[in-house]
């Protein structure tokens, strides 16, 4: 059997981040959006809890704001969504589930 090793480098950077607080809103996890992207992020110890509750809360966005059934916002995601893997040496480990705008572009 192959042993997976993990490491990672760290560098020093400067960044600059604009955030945007909605009055009167609360999420239960963290929301990211890029020029390319709007992304739900989810930690867990379980890397599948993370992953389902990503989906689920993409889903539930799509779903509120489309006016779809958690099935068909489930159908969108299957077809248009990327799970992406943020981090996974923490104890909690890190995923994200990222839909192009181009495909729904006002959805947040």
């Amino acid at each position: 059997l192959a042993t997976l090793r993990l490491s990672c480098s760290k560098i020093p950077a400067k960044i600059s981040l604009r955030f945007e607080v909605i009055k009167g809103k609360s999420i239960k996890e963290p929301r990211l959006e890029d020029e390319e992207c709007i992304y739900t992020i989810s930690s867990d110890i379980d890397i599948e809890k993370a992953i389902y509750s990503a989906t689920k809360t993409m889903a539930e966005i799509i779903g509120d704001k489309l006016g779809y059934s958690l099935n068909k916002a489930g159908m969108l995601i299957s077809l248009a969504g990327n799970l992406q893997f943020c981090q996974v040496v923490d104890p909690a480990l890190t995923v994200r589930m990222a839909i192009p705008k181009e495909i729904c572009d006002k959805v947040l």
